[in-house]
């Protein structure tokens, strides 16, 4: 299974949609799909994987929901 299928399989045992998912994150539902496709949009780039550090930042995001909704709360540091 590629990352990609991965993503796809962790948002579905959620029990999420797409625009779901997007509204929670912050991305398009169209970009949730691409995601999941492991390629940008037509006419965005030459290269049609996504760079390694746009899935970086979409895994961080993802991290971070999964991790809210076992109940984390994140914080800043110290006050």
């Amino acid at each position: 299974m590629t990352e990609y299928e991965k993503a796809r399989a962790w948002r579905r045992r959620l029990n999420l949609t797409q625009t779901q998912l997007g509204a929670a994150l912050g991305y398009s539902k169209e970009s949730i799909c691409w995601f999941e496709k492991g390629q940008v949009p037509p006419g965005r780039s030459e290269n049609k994987e996504i760079k390694a550090w746009v899935w970086q930042r979409y895994k961080l995001a993802c991290a971070g929901y999964q991790a809210q909704l076992d109940g984390a709360t994140f914080q800043w540091g110290e006050s």
